[in-house]
């Protein structure tokens, strides 16, 4: 509990499919917590020469994620 929020991708374009994400979280002292965004996907061939392009689009996304989540722990 607390260390882990695993989350379902839905996507419509540029095909449908469904892949998985999740974020991580470990207590470094009382006051820094390390935060890891990740991704999960299986495609088979020859859809999966298309994964590195999906996870450079979900990148802006996670690093988005990451800031609105270091915004909200500021206030």
């Amino acid at each position: 509990d607390g260390e882990r929020i695993e989350y379902e991708l839905r996507f419509k374009k540029p095909m449908e499919a469904t892949d998985y994400a999740y974020t991580t979280f470990e207590a470094i002292d009382s006051t820094h917590t390390k935060v890891v965004n990740g991704f999960k996907s299986k495609m088979p061939y020859p859809m999966n020469l298309m994964l590195p392009m999906v996870k450079k689009m979900l990148s802006a996304d996670m690093a988005q994620n990451m800031k609105n989540l270091n915004e909200q722990l500021l206030k």
